[in-house]
């Protein structure tokens, strides 16, 4: 279905996941008029109850701005019969969290309309600017609470009204209110939390550290997981480490062939 389409992901072999979020309606009982979906790099820091209870009235979905500030932001058109499309830098999305409308997500024929808008345009952020072309201004725009991504955490952020030249569309008063109630922390660069370990005494040096170390915290509490991320950890150390974990490892060896003897 997917084949031909740009693929994407921040590892080495890129795959085409990133689209299944658009088939949703296929697997979701046909009563159900709410759903949330979430991005695999997200950490719930809070009570997702909350949002359910939001009143979406006609909109498509409930989403929150993306961080980045993008002045001009042109998907390219693969038909010639097709002008390109500016996306309104005003309203466009972060596609990681979105509280979707199910009943407006049917009777707007989305599914049908995103695989038809992917056949004739190249968009650069794939699915998530194809749904922001096909919501268009019909959205619920929530708080940077709701979903905190990884680049207001960069030193050289640059907010709103800061500069002309800003990075980041959200100003710092809204930055620092949005860290003081976060929700959702999404993890959305090639840096994940998973792929490195921060030292304790490290862990408020900053707020990329502080990020890594809070995923790491509730990820060891994980219950079905908790095994696979303490193996995960491990491997990180071993790999940091790998004399000292060594040294470590014989130690340990020198101590049970000791028991045995006795």
């Amino acid at each position: 279905m997917f084949e031909g389409l740009n693929k994407w992901g921040f590892e080495r072999k890129q795959n085409y996941l990133t689209y299944y979020r658009l088939l949703l309606e296929r697997f979701l009982p046909k009563d159900l008029d709410k759903c949330l979906y979430l991005d695999v790099d997200m950490l719930v820091v809070g009570d997702l109850r909350e949002l359910f209870t939001i009143d979406l009235g006609d909109n498509f979905a409930g989403v929150v701005l993306d961080s980045v500030h993008i002045k001009r932001h042109i998907i390219p058109s693969k038909n010639p019969q097709y002008q390109d499309i500016v996306l309104n830098p005003n309203w466009q999305f972060n596609g990681g969290f979105i509280l979707i409308n199910l009943q407006a997500w049917r009777s707007g024929k989305i599914e049908q309309k995103a695989l038809e808008f992917l056949q004739n345009y190249n968009p650069v952020f794939l699915d998530q600017d194809t749904l922001n072309v096909l919501f268009g201004e019909n959205t619920l725009k929530l708080g940077l609470e709701w979903n905190f991504v990884a680049f207001s955490a960069f030193e050289n952020a640059i907010f709103k009204g800061e500069n002309k030249e800003y990075t980041i569309r959200y100003t710092r008063a809204e930055h620092e209110n949005a860290l003081k109630n976060l929700k959702i922390i999404h993890y959305n660069t090639g840096s994940k939390p998973w792929k490195s370990l921060i030292k304790k005494k490290k862990c408020k040096q900053n707020l990329h550290n502080e990020r890594i170390c809070k995923w790491w915290k509730y990820a060891l509490q994980t219950p079905i997981f908790g095994l696979d991320i303490k193996i995960l950890r491990f491997k990180l150390m071993l790999a940091k480490h790998p004399l000292r974990l060594a040294r470590s490892t014989k130690r340990a060896l020198k101590k049970v062939k000791n028991l045995m003897r006795h």
